[in-house]
């Protein structure tokens, strides 16, 4: 089946950007899970081994990481 040139292209592009949300939303919880996870980590390490700036650097990224979870969360609420 043929379809006309315009509309075709238009099918293509829709597919493809549909495609790349659901990709990125999928990202952005998979590095928001892990900058979580290792955030969490480098402030446990700081406070153990008195490292404020090392503790401090941990609770950036875990927050880093809930913002990145939040946005993939967010981009789900608006693929349909």
């Amino acid at each position: 089946m043929y379809i006309s040139g315009g509309i075709g292209l238009l099918v293509l592009v829709v597919v493809v950007v549909l495609i790349l949300r659901w990709m990125n939303s999928n990202n952005d919880k998979l590095k928001g899970s892990i900058n979580s996870a290792v955030g969490s980590l480098k402030k446990g390490a700081g406070s153990v081994t008195g490292n404020n700036h090392l503790e401090a650097e941990g609770s950036i990224q875990k927050t880093k990481g809930r913002v990145q979870k939040l946005s993939g969360a967010v981009k789900d609420l608006f693929k349909s």
